[in-house]
């Protein structure tokens, strides 16, 4: 008899994602759906020095059954944990926090490609995969420190858009990785 190995992870994002399943409190990664200043819903935090956040995060399951792998991986907006500062709330900065979340899905679309390229087996499945999470969650989490850095918030207009040129960039050469759900064969390897 088969083992069919079943994991729901919710990865977390920036700070914290509650694994909440509300319509209302999650939008997932659409290159058609822009973020709008009504979908910051959270108490903006006056004791922060930054004027606006982004939470962010990957919602993320899978089984592997030693013949076929399953998953689905996707990028979300939490609408209550999100926050801006109403007297700063800017075209500007609004570009600036949709880069986050762009930056996000980027790394979504990077992991979904090595989870497709990886081979697997019943044994090491979970930490394998565990080990591809960590990865692209700490890369993501210093591509996006560097992005603020370089971007200073968004107020150094030229690095803003040349982070915005190229983020596009990155997310069209993996859009053949877009997609939420996966199911391929993957052989268990000896």
């Amino acid at each position: 008899m088969k083992r069919t190995i079943i994991y729901t992870i919710f990865i977390l994002g920036f700070y914290s994602l509650y694994a909440q399943q509300e319509t209302d409190t999650l939008i997932n990664y659409s290159k058609d759906r822009m973020l709008q200043w009504s979908d910051f819903k959270g108490k903006a935090r006056e004791d922060q020095a930054f004027d606006a956040m982004t939470e962010w995060g990957m919602k993320f399951s899978y089984n592997y059954d030693g013949n076929y792998f399953n998953f689905t991986l996707v990028c979300q907006f939490n609408k209550y944990e999100s926050w801006a500062k109403d007297e700063k709330k800017t075209d500007e900065l609004l570009r600036h926090e949709q880069l986050h979340f762009d930056i996000a899905e980027l790394f979504t679309r990077k992991m979904r490609k090595e989870l497709l390229t990886t081979k697997y087996k019943m044994r090491t499945v979970y930490k394998v995969v565990n080990d591809i999470h960590e990865d692209h969650y700490m890369a993501c989490n210093r591509y996006q420190k560097l992005y603020d850095k370089e971007s200073m918030f968004s107020t150094h207009e030229k690095n803003q858009a040349e982070w915005e040129k190229k983020v596009a960039k990155e997310l069209k050469s993996l859009s053949k990785y877009s997609k939420e759900h996966y199911s391929f064969e993957s052989k268990e390897t000896k």
